[in-house]
């Protein structure tokens, strides 16, 4: 398996290592790490903004820009996301602070999806 984009190998290996399945589907064919917010963007190297997609939900993810993908759809992206890090152990570095209060009100909605175990 080969990730090609901007986050930091660690947080690769990390996301690899502890979630190597889509979080969507579960699938483990040819899974990469997809960014949620544009790749365009500063601090968008955030783990929290990966999440773990096989081919063909790569393929359909990657035809939407990030920004026009819908709320609802990114906002689902980043509560697995969440959920993921969360479950890893990881601990927030400067660049995911940065994020996460850049992206605040998606990060607030993506938060009660998980609280409310609709997600």
């Amino acid at each position: 398996m080969q990730l090609q984009n901007r986050f930091k190998d660690e947080d690769k290996i990390r996301v690899w290592i502890d979630h190597p399945y889509s979080a969507l589907s579960g699938s483990n064919q040819n899974c990469s790490l997809h960014h949620i917010y544009s790749c365009s963007e500063d601090d968008t190297d955030s783990i929290y903004n990966g999440i773990m997609l096989d081919y063909e939900e790569h393929k359909e993810a990657d035809t939407h820009n990030q920004f026009e993908m819908g709320d609802e759809r990114r906002i689902k992206y980043l509560a697995l996301a969440i959920r993921q890090i969360m479950r890893s152990g990881y601990i927030n570095k400067p660049r995911d602070i940065r994020f996460l209060e850049k992206i605040k009100p998606d990060f607030e909605k993506a938060v009660a999806l998980l609280r409310d175990n609709i997600i």
